[in-house]
């Protein structure tokens, strides 16, 4: 046979502990150096020198440096304890059977005789250039042996030389790249269909010629299969394959690693749900006429009898929040929205109060699509504490997305849990299918939306969806903010939306916008890993003027004074000066006695009133320092 092509190191070495001392040297000289052209007959007498070799010719020493292989050695390590010892003869048998000639064989430096480790040699018909084929190479020869060491399929790994003799095998025959490839058969993800119609369509159908449309040139093409140059579903070369015994693809990219027959390859290239694979198969491509449907009248009622008609009420989640359909929960990155879901799939599950308003005890299914079950458990713990744990909320980390089975993985689980009424998706970005490159965004968005609403609307639950807020702000509607299109508000019943106006506030704000309740607007706070309730937005302002009447050392000193004269108190502002630093330790921002008896008059008077039902009397212009007194009292009606 002619020569093969690779890197081999000037150096040889004695034992395996001398080479892996020296590694690191020796892979970055051996795939730095010039590759050369020798027979299989002076490959092994280099590798009986122990000399390492590199099969893959590279120009640098990580796989990406990859350029052309055509020798694919073969580790057996016996290592996996509960497999039986795998001899050489026994795997050179294995791989005969399967038309795989073995090149040669020969025992490593960790060789005994009750751990046998060896190392088995396959020359191809040609040198391989493209990375994805040669990985997939190495990997379908790895797979026949089960004993076989799968961290030797890289196209970076270097193979140590040896101290031991070799066995030569066939070294004139070599593997065709077909034989390899069909030991990895193309997986099928579409469910074999009882419509006998379908199958047969599938069966008869020219799926090479409609690949040769999409795809164009073929490299190689036998009895066995045709490879294409280009591939559309991962976009590089060389990794398209039809197999023609079973009418079938496969794309060996690493991107790829998908197959099937052609009802699959449109559900992966043209991003397509099954139902509408099949339809375009039939109708287009196989010119089947669809059954025209009957045409239906719209069922309508007069306004008086929907007036007395008697209809099935909304199912209510939690009053004034959440009812039946699709609602959509928007915020900020690190908002604490996950821990908002699960606080409100925690409230409802065990019927209790959320944020204040009732909820129906109901079961809930809670996808946490961006977690772990070990963070979820995590966050559990952290909210629960000792606290029961309720047998009804259901959780999950991994869901179909919305146009290839989460509709129908969701009905499964209404039928096995049929009391579920809330469910939670985090995030809507996890099941989202993928645009059209001719489709409207507003359209895609809201038919994305829409059919969960459907889906909420047929079964009398809600669905709610968690989703994120664009960084750059619009001031005037804070639900301009949601990301994508106002065709996620358009089609949902119920949006809300947790943001701070600044990153640092303590303190978030709570809005909703709904068909079927009054907006809310709430100012929330996360604490203890539960959102808590401060206050309605409208009575904030009022609550922090609160705050700050209540750190008044004003007023402070002078609620002070009532407690010890409850009938009253008549006080100078130079007395009330000095009462105030006796009191609180500190002086009023109204330092001088004018200032101070200015500022209770045009202003502190009516917070005393509003906030302590204090009654305030100004003091008197005339009469002497007796006129000159203010008066304090407590009022005995509340205002």
């Amino acid at each position: 046979m002619k020569n093969i092509k690779l890197q081999i190191d000037e150096v040889g070495y004695e034992n395996k502990e001398l080479v892996k001392k020296d590694v690191g040297k020796i892979k970055t000289r051996l795939q730095r150096s010039t590759a050369v052209e020798v027979t299989i007959q002076k490959l092994l007498e280099e590798v009986k020198q122990g000399k390492t070799i590199s099969p893959a010719v590279m120009n640098g020493t990580t796989a990406d440096d990859f350029i052309e292989q055509q020798l694919f050695p073969v580790d057996i390590d016996n290592n996996i304890i509960e497999k039986p010892i795998l001899q050489m003869d026994e795997a050179i048998k294995t791989y005969n059977a399967c038309n795989i000639p073995v090149a040669f064989g020969y025992n490593t430096f960790s060789y005994t005789e009750g751990k046998p480790k060896y190392r088995l040699g396959f020359i191809l018909e040609k040198p391989i250039t493209e990375k994805s084929l040669r990985d997939t190479i190495a990997k379908n020869l790895c797979s026949l042996c089960e004993q076989a060491d799968t961290s030797c399929t890289n196209a970076d790994r270097i193979f140590f030389g040896t101290d031991k003799e070799a066995v030569m095998c066939d070294i004139e025959n070599t593997v065709k790249i077909e034989d390899v490839l069909r030991l990895s058969p193309p997986l099928e993800k579409e469910t074999k269909s009882k419509d006998t119609e379908l199958e047969k369509l599938k069966s008869e159908f020219d799926f090479l010629g409609y690949l040769k449309e999409r795809n164009g040139k073929i490299i190689i093409d036998n009895l066995k299969y045709a490879m294409f140059e280009n591939c559309e579903v991962c976009g590089h070369h060389n990794d398209l394959v039809y197999y023609k015994e079973t009418n079938t693809f496969y794309c060996h990219s690493s991107s790829g690693k998908t197959g099937g027959s052609i009802i699959d390859y449109l559900m992966v290239v043209d991003k397509l749900t099954l139902k509408q694979a099949i339809d375009k198969f039939k109708h287009e491509l196989c010119g089947i006429k669809k059954e025209k449907k009957t045409i239906k009248s719209i069922h309508s009622m007069t306004a008086k009898e929907l007036a007395t008609k008697k209809l099935p009420k909304s199912y209510i989640v939690v009053k004034g929040l959440l009812g039946q359909g699709v609602s959509v929960l928007a915020g900020q990155p690190k908002q604490k929205k996950s821990w908002f879901a699960l606080n409100l799939c925690y409230s409802v599950s065990t019927g209790q109060y959320f944020l204040g308003l009732e909820t129906t005890k109901s079961d809930c299914l809670y996808l946490t699509l961006e977690d772990s079950f070990e963070r979820l458990q995590d966050r559990m713990k952290k909210m629960l504490g000792d606290t029961d744990i309720p047998d009804n909320l259901h959780v999950a980390v991994k869901c179909d997305p919305l146009n290839n089975g989460l509709i129908e993985e969701l009905e499964q689980k209404l039928q096995e849990f049929p009391n579920i009424k809330l469910i939670v998706i985090d995030t809507l970005q996890k099941v989202r299918g993928v645009q059209g490159r001719n489709q409207n965004t507003y359209d895609f968005d809201y038919k994305e939306l829409g059919k969960l609403k459907e889906f909420a609307d047929e079964h009398k639950i809600c669905i709610l969806v968690v989703h994120h807020l664009r960084k750059m702000k619009d001031h005037t509607d804070p639900f301009n903010n949601i990301s994508g299109s106002t065709g996620i508000t358009g089609a949902a019943d119920t949006t809300m939306l947790l943001y701070k106006d600044d990153f640092k506030d303590t303190n978030t704000h709570f809005v909703t916008q709904s068909r079927d309740f009054e907006s809310i607007e709430k100012i929330l706070y996360f604490d203890k890993y539960k959102w808590n309730v401060v206050c309605d937005s409208k009575d904030f302002d009022k609550e922090i003027k609160k705050l700050s009447y209540r750190a008044d050392p004003i007023v402070i000193t002078i609620n002070k004074l009532l407690e010890e004269s409850p009938e009253g108190v008549k006080i100078s502002s130079m007395e009330l000066l000095k009462k105030i630093i006796e009191t609180t330790g500190a002086k009023p921002k109204q330092e001088s006695t004018n200032a101070l008896t200015r500022h209770i008059t045009n202003k502190l008077q009516l917070d005393l009133l509003e906030f302590d039902g204090i009654h305030y009397e100004a003091p008197n212009g005339n009469g002497g320092s007796a006129g000159r007194k203010m008066f304090f009292s407590k009022i005995t009606k509340d205002i």
